[in-house]
């Protein structure tokens, strides 16, 4: 559960790696920490695994790194 700001929006894929809530409203927190707390066990260990795959697969080390470079031959080829 994050808040629906920064880069928890980068990571967290509302209801389907993970649950988010409006920044400053301690009501919808709570809404979503109820909502959670009933899931099944089931529902819970897919969301878990949607959210270590979308990490894996979209913030690895190698990924990052490559995407990085990547972005500095673009600006080198332009100067």
């Amino acid at each position: 559960i994050g808040s629906s700001l920064g880069g928890i929006l980068e990571t967290v894929i509302d209801e389907v790696s993970g649950f988010l809530f409006s920044p400053g409203d301690p009501n919808h927190l709570a809404q979503k920490i109820k909502y959670v707390s009933s899931l099944s066990e089931d529902v819970c260990y897919k969301i878990k695994q949607n959210a270590i795959n979308n990490v894996v697969n979209n913030f690895s080390l190698d990924l990052m790194c490559n995407r990085t470079l990547e972005l500095y031959e673009k600006y080198y080829e332009q100067y």
